[in-house]
């Protein structure tokens, strides 16, 4: 199966190639639009009227909706990458983190973004603990695990607690889906202090502190339940 960034870079070069001009001999024209594919959202990619969270929104599209690519990517002030794209009703801007091309594996379904997601997070497993750490290597705090792991998706979050909490929409505990950044408060300070992602099953992984790294801890025991603030789900 293609990585997100492959797909993205595939969707990429087809538009730029589907807006040169073709002479013909009756005139000129453009050839016809890249396609892309609406995937990994849980909820749906929120269509919107510009290239940014702060631009409102036309439509919510469901998975699998085909869209025609029109223009793009164009980058926000945070570093999303955005795609201009049409349905055959209206045409907006949508994050190109969630767009794939069509039938990007015809022997492998495509995977959940929530899957890959934890895919990617469980590769650090063990990764040292570094107050500002941002990487596998050197060692994460936990809103720079969060970030890290989030940035091969082509999603850029702020590093910092309070930051991720405003980053998506917020979801309650009934509500949490793989994939969800969890965030906690009175940890090692007062007031929000913690992030991690939520795994599936009550679980979520995290960096947590100096002595324990990154590792996996349940959402619901006697310490982190409590602590439980909301969580936030990244997307258009």
């Amino acid at each position: 199966m293609f990585s997100r960034q492959l797909a993205l870079a595939a969707i990429c070069t087809v538009v730029l190639a589907a807006t040169v001009p073709e002479a013909v001999v009756a005139g000129e024209h453009r050839a016809s639009p890249a396609k892309a594919v609406v995937s990994g959202t849980s909820t749906g990619l929120n269509l919107r009227h510009g290239p940014g969270r702060e631009y409102g929104v036309l439509a919510l599209l469901p998975d699998g909706t085909e869209l025609a690519v029109l223009d793009g990517p164009v980058e926000d002030s945070v570093g999303n990458q955005w795609v201009h794209v049409q349905t055959p009703e209206i045409d907006g801007w949508a994050m190109a983190a969630f767009l794939s091309p069509p039938h990007e594996d015809d022997h492998e379904p495509r995977s959940s973004l929530g899957d890959r997601i934890i895919a990617t997070a469980r590769s650090a497993l063990g990764a040292p603990y570094r107050w500002g750490g941002v990487s596998p290597e050197t060692g994460f705090d936990c809103s720079g695990f969060v970030l890290w792991v989030f940035s091969h998706f082509g999603l850029s979050l702020p590093h910092s607690d309070v930051g991720q909490l405003y980053a998506g929409r917020r979801v309650g505990a009934h509500e949490l889906e793989v994939g969800d950044i969890v965030v906690f408060k009175n940890t090692y300070r007062a007031g929000i202090s913690h992030t991690g992602i939520y795994m599936g099953d009550g679980l979520f992984i995290h960096a947590v502190d100096i002595g324990l790294g990154v590792r996996i801890s349940q959402l619901w025991d006697s310490y982190w339940a409590p602590r439980f603030v909301a969580g936030v789900r990244v997307a258009g």
